[in-house]
This record gives C-alpha cells, structure tokens and sequence, in this order.
C-alpha cells in the first residue's frame, strides 16, 4: 500500500477542524463510556496501527482544552514540517518536546501507538504533504510508538485496533498478541455485511464476535 490512508487522515482534519463525527468509529465517547464499564482506572492504553481513527484524538482534545497554547505549538509543527518536507529533497525532520499531560485526567496519560508492518496496510508509508501520520500522532497526540515485537513484558490496561485489524496477515495471531499484553482488548471491524475492497484478503462475518 502506498499514499495515504484517506479514511485516517479524514479522521485527523476533522479532529483539527473540532468535527466529532466519526465515520470508522462512530462515537468515540460512547466507546470509552463502554470501556468503563469493564475498567474504571485506565492508566496504559495501547492502539494498533492508524494514531487517527480511535480513541488518542479524543484524549488529545481534552489535554489541548487545559492548554490551547499547546495545541496551536503543535499544529503549527506539524504545518511547519509539511511546508519544510516540500521544499527540500532530503530532510530528516525535527521533534518538538513532548509534554507531560496532567495525572488529573479523566483518559489515559500513558499511550502507546503499536505497529504491525503489512503489505496491506500503509503503515510506515502514510504519509501527507511528506509528514507521516506516525510522526504527526507522536508530535501532535504526544503518543509513543513501538512495533508490536518489541513490546514484551510490557502490560496494557485496554489495546484497541478500530478498523483495522483485517488490514493484517496474520489477524488472530495479533489478537493472541494483543490479549497476551491487555486486561481488556477492543476491536471495531468494517461493516460485517460490505464487501471487501483490494487491501483485504479476507473480512470478518457476521459470527465472528461469537468466536
């Protein structure tokens, strides 16, 4: 897969625009008031692949409306880095200093974006204006990002993958990984009753959540 991943990024430009539609998720609060029934105190939390159609810009908002000045210092990166990235050939890119969210939050202030390389998702390769949605969620949603292979001893509180866990090769395999770091672990799947596009080879049916 190459180019962007149009359904994330959509999801990003409506979160920086304040849209709280979410076409792949739906409602990300009623999701995290689901979420709570199972877990009251939610510290670690862990999503697979796409930083933008889960839950981090929600939790991101929430710290942005305790500081806005730090919201525009990160969007105005993100800008600058797209603007730099289109004028020079060879540019490593620069991070900005990544700030401690308040432990008075109601959302998790550890968050950990896990990476699972496919030849059917964009992974690595999505990029935007030349700026990777990864490096936009580590500056912008001050997420930590580490593959899925390296996360080892480390434990999760809840590990979601929201639309995109058919996008793997190996989907029960990651889900087995993902149960084996995780109280708890949430999947959101496309449309049980669509058809599958190009970058499936496979989809989940309608029995699936039985299994």
């Amino acid at each position: 897969m190459y180019g962007k991943h149009k359904f994330g990024w959509a999801e990003f430009d409506k979160w920086a625009n304040n849209d709280d539609t979410n076409n792949i998720l739906g409602n990300r609060k009623s999701i995290w008031k689901f979420i709570n029934k199972f877990l009251k105190k939610i510290d670690f939390y862990a999503e697979l692949n796409c930083p933008f159609q889960g839950l981090f810009p929600m939790f991101a908002k929430n710290f942005f409306e305790m500081d806005n000045s730090f919201k525009s210092s990160r969007i105005r990166h993100i800008l600058e880095m797209r603007r730099i990235y289109s004028s020079k050939e060879e540019f490593s890119g620069v991070t900005i200093q990544k700030k401690e969210y308040d432990m008075s939050s109601v959302f998790p202030t550890n968050n950990y974006l896990i990476t699972q390389e496919s030849s059917m998702f964009w992974g690595s390769n999505c990029t935007f204006n030349n700026v990777s949605c990864h490096n936009t969620a580590s500056s912008v949603f001050g997420v930590k990002k580490l593959p899925l292979n390296e996360i080892e001893t480390l434990k999760f509180d809840v590990f979601g993958s929201f639309g995109n866990i058919d996008h793997v090769l190996d989907p029960l395999k990651v889900i087995k990984t993902m149960l084996k770091h995780s109280k708890l672990v949430v999947l959101t799947l496309h449309n049980l009753k669509s058809n599958i596009h190009k970058q499936h080879l496979y989809k989940f049916g309608p029995k699936f959540p039985g299994f």
